[in-house]
């Protein structure tokens, strides 16, 4: 019993002592971008965002410093700190960035925007196209029993069928990834002896539309080509 206890306490008091520790960490990054000391500031900013310990604020200012430092990762972090955020505002900063430092890939388009709404909204739509089903289904079993005209409200439930299971199986949205690197090669085939297709500095968005062995398949200027892993970041939270 005194053993059950004492395990149910460890598993409550480790998560609030670690908790605690990266509020410590936070108020002594913050106080260190108060005093204008940014490179210290930003390496304990850096350690609790890789334990995905972050705020919408510490990523502001993480892009806020990169970009004092006239550094196109400043477009990483703000990337993020968007995603976080949903802030419009912060996309027309980051193509003013890539403008500045020559990048490709943040020019927001029709497509890409109702891409990331249907993304952000994935689950609600399948919620109302489900919905919308069923209403279909009950018709159909409604004019069944009244012996009444079944091909109408059966075109309608194919037809909201299919929608569900369109967007079921879209999954998740294709990822972006960011080149991390300056003088990255990007490869016509997954191969280091595949002919160069451009090289790429640190900043280009690029979108994976798919992966092989240490490659990722990626458009660039709406070709096909491919990039090492290790040369690029995610820009997801």
């Amino acid at each position: 019993m005194q053993t059950q206890i004492l395990k149910i306490l460890v598993l409550i008091l480790i998560p609030l002592a670690m908790r605690g520790q990266n509020n410590a960490i936070l108020q002594k990054a913050d106080s260190l971008f108060s005093a204008k000391q940014y490179t210290q500031s930003f390496r304990l900013y850096d350690s609790l965002l890789r334990d995905q310990k972050y705020s919408p604020a510490m990523l502001l200012k993480m892009a806020y410093i990169k970009e004092g430092l006239d550094q196109p990762s400043a477009l990483y972090y703000l990337s993020l700190y968007q995603q976080a955020t949903d802030d419009e505002q912060t996309l027309v900063k980051m193509e003013e960035l890539a403008d500045k430092y020559h990048l490709e890939g943040y020019k927001p388009n029709a497509q890409t925007q109702l891409n990331a709404w249907i993304s952000k909204n994935l689950d609600s739509i399948k919620w109302v196209i489900a919905t919308v089903l069923f209403f279909f289904f009950a018709w159909l079993v409604f004019q069944k029993k009244r012996n009444k005209e079944l091909a109408v409200p059966a075109f309608f439930l194919v037809i909201t069928a299919i929608a569900l299971a369109w967007f079921i199986n879209l999954g998740e949205p294709k990822p972006q990834i960011m080149v991390a690197k300056s003088r990255v090669y990007l490869m016509s085939g997954p191969s280091a002896g595949a002919s160069v297709v451009d090289i790429l500095e640190e900043g280009h968005r690029l979108k994976v539309s798919g992966e092989k062995d240490v490659w990722l398949r990626v458009t660039w200027r709406e070709k096909e080509a491919f990039i090492k892993k290790s040369n690029t970041i995610s820009t997801a939270l």
